[in-house]
């Protein structure tokens, strides 16, 4: 399952506390801004641990981070796909106006020999 899909799994309070420490606080920022005691921190973070199916915070950060990062170079090949077959498009009706034209002429040339 992918992390996107069990970060849906934890409480309002929980992912509060998930993104706080994805932003690099530390468990004392995180009882300052959540306003919890240190105690509350830690369970708040081993139970996510353990809804992520992680062993440690690094884990999670790590595949916090690589989630995101494979998410913005799907995004940018979906980007670059697009601009290819909009060129491919224009290309191609280039192509088709410039084939008319030679056939308009083609026919015009065999007007005049015919």
């Amino acid at each position: 399952m992918c992390l996107t899909t069990r970060l849906s799994f934890l409480s309002p309070n929980e992912r509060r506390i998930f993104d706080l420490r994805m932003e690099g606080k530390s468990q004392k920022e995180i009882c300052d801004k959540a306003r919890i005691s240190p105690s509350s921190a830690s369970r708040y973070l081993a139970v996510i641990r353990k809804k992520l199916e992680f062993e440690t915070d690094v884990e999670m950060v790590a595949a916090y981070y690589k989630s995101k990062i494979e998410t913005l170079t799907q995004l940018q090949l979906k980007h670059y796909e697009t601009r290819i077959n909009s060129r491919e498009e224009t290309l191609v009706g280039h192509h088709a106006i410039n084939n008319s034209g030679i056939a308009d002429k083609t026919n015009r040339l065999s007007q005049l020999v015919g």
